[in-house]
């Protein structure tokens, strides 16, 4: 394994909204399909300040896509989603509907750096008046589960500020490839 690392408190997250999103039953389902080291941190959940080897988030996630969703990637889609928008205080929820789509791209594309360690990177490289792009390079084990969950989670960025119509895609990378590039647009 890599240095590369994501922060306790986006795996905690993880674990939070796949909870709910299924219930007890169901994700009891999906502790039993994990490693006994991710088990162990879903029992007693690090403090958020911490980091976690990326193939913690990254075995929780591909477990979900499988075990819990049965290959759905709009439901990991969703749930990158609700989590970003669950992150956000009533508060910051305020201030991000009157900022610009463009501003909070980049905004995303700073703190994305805050909650990885190691080569993971996100840049705003485009931006149009109604569409940015997104590039998120040298992920670290890539998989259609985090693509979908990312898409997710920057269409919650885009869709915070107020827009309407906000629509997510990996217009190229994405699977298996360490790089996509998104494109978000609205009306």
């Amino acid at each position: 394994m890599t240095d590369d690392a994501v922060k306790a408190h986006s795996f905690n997250r993880q674990v939070e909204v796949l909870r709910r999103r299924v219930g007890a039953a169901r994700f009891a389902e999906l502790e039993a399909a994990l490693s006994p080291e991710s088990r162990a941190l879903i029992a007693k959940p690090p403090l958020g300040l911490g980091w976690l080897p990326v193939h913690r988030s990254t075995e929780l996630l591909e477990k979900a896509l499988l075990v819990l969703f049965k290959g759905d990637l709009a439901e990991m889609f969703e749930m990158g989603r609700e989590q970003f928008k669950g992150d956000m205080s009533t508060l910051y929820r305020v201030f991000m509907r009157f900022a610009s789509p463009h501003t909070l791209a980049d905004r995303a594309s700073a703190i994305f750096s805050t909650y990885q360690r190691g080569g993971t990177t996100m840049n705003c490289t485009a931006k149009e008046p109604n569409a940015v792009e997104l590039l998120v390079e040298n992920a670290v084990m890539p998989n259609p589960a985090f693509w979908s969950y990312l898409r997710g989670s920057i269409h919650a960025v885009i869709e915070l500020s107020g827009v309407k119509r906000t629509e997510v895609k990996i217009i190229s990378g994405g699977g298996r490839d360490p790089r996509a590039l998104f494109r978000a647009t609205w009306q």
